[in-house]
């Protein structure tokens, strides 16, 4: 049945497609009625929810993950831009967006040959987590053999912390889907399922002062 699970609802599949960016949607939904009420196991304290998602292929250009609630019922999306080192919340109604900048991370510069984000919820809260692999030529003026070592070896995962929570949902069920732009081919696919994160996370306190949301 696990198996059965993770090749049927753990997955993604092709949404819409344009010239210069495609998006996927996962087949499953996350449930923020029991999520944010999900009691701890035998070690204590809150249980949680981690997604961990690949992007293979030549990657040129940038992408992003969404958090997107059911349309129609004046919520909205949670976008986060690995590149950008951002989280976007895109409102419904009233239509309106605003930017919040996750001033511990540095901005990401490609060409890439994978990309890996993680999606954290724990408690009613959520934090985004990125890793990436950079193509040889990103190492400008590195021998050839270096560049290649280099572009083999993969970043350390970062972490925005703890960023929003469920306040501005308005269905109990978000889609995750991913955005990316450019003509290249690439796949989008599920690395790993759980409860723990690849590394700790706390909570971010200026993201959750509105002030530093524009």
């Amino acid at each position: 049945r696990v198996i059965r699970f993770e090749d049927r609802v753990i997955r993604f599949e092709e949404g819409s497609r344009g010239t210069y960016f495609h998006i996927e949607r996962s087949r499953f939904k996350l449930r923020t009625d029991i999520l944010g009420h999900v009691p701890g196991g035998h070690g204590g304290g809150e249980a949680g929810l981690y997604l961990e998602v690949q992007v293979l292929g030549r990657q040129d250009f940038e992408w992003a993950a969404l958090l997107v609630d059911s349309p129609g019922r004046g919520g909205g999306t949670l976008v986060f831009c690995p590149h950008l080192r951002a989280v976007w919340f895109l409102r419904e109604v009233p239509v309106d967006a605003d930017c919040f900048v996750v001033r511990h991370l540095a901005y990401m510069r490609g060409p890439f040959t994978k990309q890996s984000l993680g999606l954290y919820v724990r408690g009613g809260n959520i934090a985004f987590f990125r890793r990436c692999s950079l193509g040889a030529a990103s190492f400008h003026g590195a021998a050839d053999g270096a560049a290649a070592a280099a572009a083999s070896a993969e970043t350390a995962w970062e972490t925005t912390g703890f960023v929003a929570d469920f306040s501005w949902v308005k269905s109990c069920h978000l889609s995750l889907r991913v955005l990316s732009a450019g003509s290249n081919e690439r796949s989008v696919r599920i690395a790993r399922f759980g409860a723990v994160p690849p590394v700790a996370v706390q909570r971010n306190e200026r993201a959750y002062d509105s002030a530093n949301w524009r």
